[in-house]
C-alpha cells in the first residue's frame, strides 16, 4: 500500500516536471519565432541603409558637394614630394614610428615573401 502511494507521488511530480517544461519549451519556442521576425526587420532596414549609404556616396554627388561646400583645388605636381625630402624636424623614433622609403629597384630585387 505505502509502496502504490510513493509510486503514485513520484508520477504526480514527474508530471508536473513534464507539464513545466512544456510550457518552458513553449515559450522559448515563442522567443525564438519573435527574435527571427526581429532578425528579418533589421536584416531589411540594414539593406534599406546599404542602398541609401551607396545613392548618398555617389562619385557625381560627391564630386558636386565638394565644389559645393569645399575650395578644393587641383594636386600639381610640384606638390608631390618624398618623404625623406621633407625638413620638418619631426622625430620619428620619439613617436614610436618608422618609416622606411624604397625605390623600385630595391623591391624588385627582393623576392615576395609568403605571409
Amino acid at each position: 500500500m505505502k509502496k502504490n502511494i510513493l509510486l503514485f507521488i513520484i508520477c504526480i511530480v514527474i508530471a508536473v516536471c513534464a507539464y513545466k517544461t512544456s510550457i518552458g519549451v513553449r515559450e522559448l519556442k515563442k522567443d525564438i519565432v519573435s527574435m527571427d521576425n526581429q532578425m528579418l526587420v533589421e536584416k531589411e532596414k540594414s539593406t534599406v541603409l546599404d542602398a541609401e549609404w551607396a545613392y548618398l556616396n555617389r562619385n557625381e554627388r560627391l564630386e558636386q558637394l565638394s565644389q559645393v561646400y569645399l575650395d578644393l583645388q587641383k594636386v600639381q605636381p610640384k606638390q608631390i614630394v618624398r618623404v625623406d625630402s621633407l625638413s620638418s624636424g619631426i622625430n620619428f623614433a620619439s613617436l614610436g614610428l618608422t618609416y622606411k622609403v624604397a625605390s623600385l629597384e630595391e623591391e624588385n630585387k627582393k623576392p615576395l615573401e609568403k605571409s
